[in-house]
């Protein structure tokens, strides 16, 4: 999926269109460093990963935590420095702008999906 777009959803509704993946290594270690900032279609869909950190950001980010079912574990805010709780149970860091978990009234226990190359899954 490396160099592609994620759409996420909760049930039919598109939360966001443009998320990234980061599953090596080094898109894991940059993240979202080099990014000035976030639309708010945007973000980043790190794994394996139970913890993130904001050193070098310049910008505050949620952060959803999913376990491999894309069960939502936690949701936290990660102001630039802050360094996450560690969740056994996750699997996945969605990293999105600020506020927006919120907004779309994302709860612990709700399932999102991923679409990929037009086919709508569980990641």
């Amino acid at each position: 999926m490396s160099g592609c777009s994620v759409k996420v959803y909760l049930g039919n509704r598109l939360l966001w269109s443009g998320i990234k993946p980061a599953n090596t290594a080094w898109t894991r270690l940059v993240g979202l460093i080099r990014t000035p900032r976030l639309g708010p279609d945007e973000g980043l869909i790190i794994w394996p990963c139970k913890q993130v950190h904001g050193f070098h950001m310049k910008y505050a980010l949620d952060v959803i935590f999913l376990d491999q079912k894309m069960k939502v574990v936690s949701i936290t805010t990660l102001v630039p420095g802050q360094v996450s709780p560690w969740f056994r149970a996750a699997h996945y860091a969605l990293e999105v702008t600020a506020g927006q978990a919120r907004l779309f009234g994302l709860r612990t226990g709700d399932m999102l999906y991923m679409e990929h190359a037009g086919k709508l899954s569980q990641a």
